[in-house]
């Protein structure tokens, strides 16, 4: 017994009738492809956003150590106490020093004050060089 087609806008219907719970299997599974595609995707984008944001912190939580480190030489060597904590004063103290460094005399320059602040840490923490 032959089946009488259906012609028109109803053709399309009948011959998809046998594949149709294979076509929608298919789908449903390549649905579900594209979903945990998406997921790891998603997943992957969060953990480079996580580590991005941890680089950033950790170079601020160093750049922060270094600055405290550095303001802390300032006020050991009272040079703000010296400077009326101006901060015109000290800038022009740090330029001057920097202007010393730039010239002939930088590798003296540099031996005299390493040898005095390494004396100074050390008299500061019981040490003798």
């Amino acid at each position: 017994m032959l089946r009488e087609r259906r012609r028109g806008a109803r053709a399309a219907p009948t011959f998809f009738a046998r594949a149709a719970p294979a076509l929608a299997k298919g789908l449903a599974a390549t649905d579900a492809a594209q979903r945990r595609a998406t997921q790891a995707r998603n997943r992957l984008q969060a953990t480079r956003a996580w580590h991005d944001r941890r680089v950033r912190l950790m170079k601020r939580q160093q750049r922060a150590r270094r600055l405290i480190e550095l303001g802390r030489l300032v006020v050991k060597a009272e040079l703000a106490e010296l400077a009326a904590d101006d901060p015109a004063i000290l800038l022009g103290l740090f330029l001057e020093a920097a202007a010393t460094l730039k010239g002939d005399e930088r590798d003296v320059k540099l031996a005299l004050w390493r040898e005095h602040g390494r004396r100074v840490l050390a008299d500061e923490n019981g040490h003798r060089p």
